[in-house]
């Protein structure tokens, strides 16, 4: 009787779900659109550059299987120290790095860019996105060349054990989008009837490979988070294909398993509790739950005792909202990762139109930190998910400062300097150098041995988020790569400014795993400038009379220190950046919440030996370019840790600049707040870059938002005036003119400068995206 009662339910439900299209104009669905459109719009332009890679493209020479077969090697298998050369063991919740896995971060490339492109096609109807996603289709399941095998015959195989398990079916977990994508792109004029008929004909053989071979009747019959994502997988292709017997299998095995065997009465997953990573496998197993539930329509059902999505998602909210009150051990591995947009919570957004959870996932990461972290998160655009079959022609919602969302000195701002730095970056090539300053006449370059060779390339990569122009990312990616060899520098503290801003942003914007590689050996040879008993980061060697130098500045390079620890698990590297924060706080500053800009140290015994202010008027004095340094440190620390102590402090030096009687009305400061000639000293168009980059951060943080967001906009308006913002093809190809390097050594006096161009692009990103109401 309760199937039966369950099946009636579950055919009301479908019918029902036929109505939600005539919300897309209001509510969740249309909060759930206008948090998305931009993400998925820009990431959709970058991939439209990718080519298709499929199984083809790569073979491992220890797979048994042939050109076309999927192939993937046991994620947690490692050799056994004791015989090295025999079968491997296993380490339940340990990466072995060295594993084939070509295959699996091919299909999972394959699942995000279609995904992204159908999701782009339906929120704004233009044909590239849908074409550029039946490329990708027709490679992977049509063209003879390059297309995949049917089945995961050899996949997580395990040397010295086996060719292939069943437990390697869920490395296809990502295909769930991809068959979503297909149901999108079949009803287009982009997707062929044949080249439809033909991929629909591979899930049916990948269909019945799945209910028939042994690897899948034991993935099938698996009990924890395996048996789930089998059947989410068999669900979603069952109803692409129309095998209603394997569907209906389905939503048996949600009832008699899923809710009755694996769920416990409070909804926690107690297999997957007892792992070594048990909350990511709980969020993980949950992710599957709701997927297997919105494709059979069963999010409403629930068994008499109350098992049942509500409950399931019920159990872990408190855990979302507080993940130091989880009530099992932490996990072992990237415990300290952002908790990214789980495909959970946009299900429950939607299904119960709740305000509550969309927030949730709007605060969670869009982004992937780690291939882990890519790799189970299979569902990855909730536009897919939420009914829609054409494209839609949504209406814009003004955004929250009730401006128009391109403001007009806004856009001509980025259109400016997206013309000049694409002029400088062509004009510049062949110098193999980047551009730091325009002085006397001359431009001069610097390499990997100067701390400001990071910016320019930076500079580009925040240019190409704010246009989508393909060129720009070109020119990025070509100087960001003449720094590579910084990362084997350890007689400098400036590695975060060299290589976060150029391949930093490169990795965050294109997830480039060899960017990735040359940030981790940069951040360890970053940390041998910390000397735990003095607890600091050094920063200049053989400088002036000074044994163990601390600059302000050396605050911004924590922040690729702090996230190449979370990055790498390594709790180290974050420890070091809270210690040299923390001492920094309390040394650094003055009563008036003013900092000086060295504090000398002594390398042995880590005492303060003096104070001075090297850039500044005097050792007194408020050197403006210092006070942004440390607005900017003790702002992004606080977002990297959520230490209050660290809010506290950027709030107090954000009063100290913005109420300084000598901050000028337009807030471009003076060099020095206290140099004597104000107001015939030079200005610092980079220390208001900086201000403005950090307040727009900051009030994201605070109850003073409207006071810091106002602050930002009119540095950011008068940079972008003529005064400030140079005309196309002057100021030595630099987007800025008026900034003040360093004044005592009467260098870089009143030039433009590349970090006050950095800066002032990345002020302008995040204005831009609060306008839209996007998440910086």
């Amino acid at each position: 009787m309760l199937l039966i009662i369950f099946s009636f339910q579950l055919n009301n439900l479908s019918a029902s779900q036929k109505t939600i299209k005539s919300k897309f104009t209001s509510g969740v669905y249309l909060a759930l659109i206008q948090a998305e459109k931009n993400r998925v719009i820009l990431l959709a332009n970058q991939f439209l550059k990718e080519k298709p890679i499929t199984v083809t493209a790569s073979q491992c020479v220890r797979s048994a299987g042939r050109k076309h077969d999927y192939y993937s090697e046991a994620t947690y298998w490692w050799p056994n120290p004791e015989n090295p050369d025999g079968p491997y063991i296993r380490k339940d919740g340990l990466n072995n790095p060295e594993n084939f896995d070509n295959h699996l971060k091919a299909i999972g490339r394959f699942s995000w860019i279609v995904g992204t492109e159908t999701s782009a096609y339906l929120l704004t109807g233009k044909k590239q996105y849908a074409q550029h996603a039946v490329k990708h289709l027709k490679a992977w399941f049509v063209d003879s060349a390059s297309r995949m095998n049917p089945h995961l015959l050899y996949a997580q195989a395990i040397k010295g054990v086996n060719t292939g398990r069943g437990i390697g079916i869920i490395d296809a977990i990502s295909l769930i989008e991809v068959v979503k994508s297909v149901e999108i792109l079949q009803q287009s004029p982009y997707l062929s009837t044949s080249d439809a008929a033909t991929i629909k004909q591979w899930f049916a053989s990948f269909l019945n490979w799945l209910n028939t071979h042994p690897y899948g009747i034991d993935e099938m019959n698996a009990k924890n988070n395996h048996g789930t994502w089998w059947h989410a997988q068999v669900a979603a292709y069952a109803s692409f294909t129309g095998d209603r017997n394997s569907l209906e299998k389905c939503r048996q095995f949600y009832v008699k398993e899923l809710l009755t065997n694996q769920m416990a009465i409070d909804g926690s997953f107690p297999l997957e509790t007892a792992r070594t990573k048990p909350y990511a496998y709980s969020l993980f197993n949950l992710d599957g739950a709701a997927t297997l539930a919105w494709i059979v329509s069963g999010w409403d059902f629930g068994l008499a005792d109350g098992r049942g999505m509500r409950k399931a998602v019920g159990f872990i909210k408190p855990y979302i909202l507080d993940k130091s009150s989880w009530p099992f051990p932490k996990d072992v591995l990237y415990w300290d990762e952002p908790l990214g947009r789980r495909p959970f919570m946009f299900f429950e957004a939607i299904h119960k139109n709740s305000n509550d959870w969309l927030e949730i996932w709007k605060k969670a990461s869009a982004d992937f930190p780690s291939e882990e972290s890519k790799r189970n998160m299979p569902l990855k655009n909730a536009i897919l998910w939420m009914g829609m079959q054409s494209p839609m022609k949504l209406k814009t919602e003004k955004p929250k400062t009730d401006k128009p969302i391109t403001e007009k000195w806004l856009q001509n701002a980025i259109s400016r300097s997206e013309a000049q730095l694409l002029l400088a970056a062509e004009t510049y090539k062949d110098k193999k150098l980047s551009p730091r300053t325009f002085q006397d006449g001359t431009v001069r370059f610097v390499g990997i041995k100067d701390w400001c060779s990071g910016f320019f390339p930076g500079s580009l990569w925040y240019l190409y988020e704010l246009t989508g122009n393909p060129k720009l990312k070109m020119e990025a990616q070509r100087y960001t790569e003449l720094l590579e060899e910084a990362k084997k520098r350890k007689n400098t503290h400036d590695l975060g400014f060299i290589l976060g801003c150029s391949y930093g942003n490169g990795y965050r914007i294109t997830g480039n795993e060899a960017y990735k590689k040359v940030m981790i050996e940069g951040a360890n040879s970053l940390m041998t400038r910390f000397y735990p008993h003095v607890g600091l980061m050094k920063s200049w060697d053989k400088r002036n009379r000074w044994n163990y130098p601390v600059i302000i500045d050396n605050m911004m390079n924590l922040e690729f220190l702090y996230k190449m620890g979370k990055l790498t698990n390594n709790q180290n590297m974050q420890n070091a950046c809270i210690s040299h924060a923390d001492l920094t706080l309390k040394n650094h500053f003055r009563v008036d919440n003013s900092c000086v800009h060295v504090v000398n140290y002594d390398s042995i015994t880590g005492k303060i030996v003096e104070k001075v202010t090297h850039q500044g008027f005097n050792n007194n004095s408020s050197w403006a370019r210092g006070q942004a340094w440390a607005l900017y440190g003790y702002t992004m620390m606080y977002r990297e840790t959520g230490k209050s102590i660290y809010l506290e402090q950027a709030q107090k030096v954000a009063a100290f600049i913005l109420n300084h009687p000598r901050l000028p009305k337009d807030l471009i400061p003076y060099w020095d707040f206290d140099a004597p000639n104000i107001p015939n000293e030079p200005r610092d168009a980079s220390a208001a870059a900086i201000f403005a980059s950090a307040l727009i951060e900051l009030s994201t943080f605070t109850n003073e938002k409207n006071n810091y967001l106002t602050s930002a906009e009119i540095i950011l308006k008068n940079l972008s005036l003529d005064n400030y913002l140079a005309k196309i093809g002057e100021n030595g190809l630099f987007i800025l003119k008026h900034s003040t390097g360093n004044w005592p050594a009467k260098d870089e006096i009143d030039t433009p400068i590349s970090y006050a161009d950095y800066y002032y692009l990345e002020a302008l990103k995040r204005m831009k995206n609060y306008q839209l109401g996007i998440k910086n």
